[in-house]
């Protein structure tokens, strides 16, 4: 099989047409990003891939791949990929679009059902030799037993992809299920893969590592991992250390920058009330949000929920880019017959230290502090980032005074701005 670069770099020789490779990841880790990074490159090194949503709406998958630069029309129709939606059939908002042979999982989530189609997908003789991604099974949790599922998975889908040369990926929540149910697809696998993310230090540092493979030796040692701005993952530098979290080697890297953080404003309450119509409207906030910041050179330095943290080269940036996303947010509100979208933003210019893919220092936290002092729809930066664009932007600053920040020993000065 042609080298995939992220699999590559992460288990040299470990993954292969006909191998069973299980991935267990925790909730705000990076493996959503990371299956559609396996995906675009498995494209563009000419492998037939197909990406089945179960979490995530279809067309977030499309917007992820256009990213990265795939011609995602181009290789629907050329067949080179297949988004098979079991989103969809969830929410109920929308017709799926069925793919054979696997139409069926375009329709129903039931195992019993899957068995009675699932000779289609073995005996069809185009299915091989390609890379099949499933990007959370654990929502087939929600609809059959813990027995239902595995077998379904050791009957038939691990059939399959042995019998057709398949690189099968499949996901599990981690923590979600019995430990016999995970015993057993670990018994079954040939690659065991752990996504996660941990928090030490009011830090988050992204992660991964390939537990097992059979048949090998594994260096089992956690990577650290980061997102670029177009949306792909990379991995960073050195291993990390499994007590702290942090990075084992490479020296952290200091610089002046702006940060901008972003909340999106009664998304929890949102969460509560309607889980699918939350998800829903969490993808189209990230899809309208992304293109901003690449517009004003901001890098995506990681997301948490429903809000990002972007570094911007200079303060200016940084504030163009928030006035552009109020105003987008804006324009979509008054013309959406939904519920509407707004954020709050918060901006602070100072030093910043880069490790492991993620920024630390006082200019975050200070950020992430200024946030919820802007209305929703509003901007709030702080008296260093000011003094660097009153006299460059064409809007109204409103002094807010001297504020007493948790975390900080003397009140700051603050100014809201509008989006106009």
């Amino acid at each position: 099989m042609p080298p995939i670069s992220f699999l590559d770099q992460l288990a040299p020789g470990a993954f292969d047409y006909g191998r069973i490779v299980l991935v267990e990841f925790r909730s705000h880790s990076l493996w959503y990003e990371s299956a559609l990074t396996i995906t675009g490159q498995a494209l563009k090194a000419g492998i037939r891939s197909d990406f089945h949503t179960f979490q995530h709406p279809p067309d977030d998958a499309r917007r992820a791949l256009r990213g990265q630069g795939i011609d995602v029309e181009t290789a629907e129709s050329e067949g080179k990929l297949r988004i098979i939606d079991s989103y969809s059939v969830q929410t109920g908002l929308r017709p799926p679009v069925r793919h054979e042979p696997y139409g069926f999982a375009a329709q129903s989530l039931k195992m019993s059902d899957w068995i009675r189609a699932s000779p289609q997908v073995l005996n069809e003789p185009k299915e091989r030799r390609l890379v099949h991604i499933d990007e959370n099974n654990s929502v087939l949790l929600n609809h059959n037993s813990e027995a239902e599922v595995l077998e379904f998975f050791r009957t038939r889908a691990y059939e399959g992809a042995r019998r057709n040369e398949i690189l099968f990926i499949h996901s599990f929540l981690s923590n979600q299920h019995s430990r016999r149910f995970y015993a057993a697809f670990e018994s079954l696998a040939d690659v065991i893969v752990d996504f996660e993310s941990r928090e030490e230090e009011g830090r988050l540092t992204q992660r991964v590592r390939a537990r097992q493979i059979r048949g090998k030796a594994a260096d089992t040692r956690w990577r650290p991992i980061e997102v670029t701005g177009e949306g792909e993952v990379v991995f960073g530098r050195g291993t990390v250390d499994d007590r702290s979290g942090t990075p084992s080697s490479a020296p952290p890297e200091r610089r002046l920058a702006a940060i901008m953080f972003t909340d999106m404003v009664g998304y929890t309450r949102l969460a509560q009330e309607s889980e699918n119509a939350a998800v829903e409207l969490l993808a189209e906030h990230n899809a309208l949000l992304r293109p901003v910041f690449r517009k004003y050179h901001g890098l995506e330095v990681k997301t948490m929920g429903d809000a990002f943290l972007v570094e911007f080269p200079s303060a200016l940036a940084a504030t163009e880019c928030a006035r552009g996303i109020q105003r987008a947010l804006e324009q979509r509100n008054a013309t959406h017959v939904g519920g509407p979208i707004r954020v709050r933003i918060g901006i602070h210019v100072g030093d910043v230290i880069h490790r492991a893919g993620d920024v630390y220092g006082d200019a975050v936290n200070i950020a992430s502090r200024i946030e919820p002092l802007a209305p929703p729809g509003g901007i709030c930066v702080t008296q260093q980032v000011y003094d660097q664009v009153w006299n460059k932007l064409d809007c109204s600053f409103r002094e807010l005074g001297a504020q007493d920040l948790k975390g900080l020993r003397l009140p700051l000065a603050i100014y809201r701005i509008d989006a106009q």
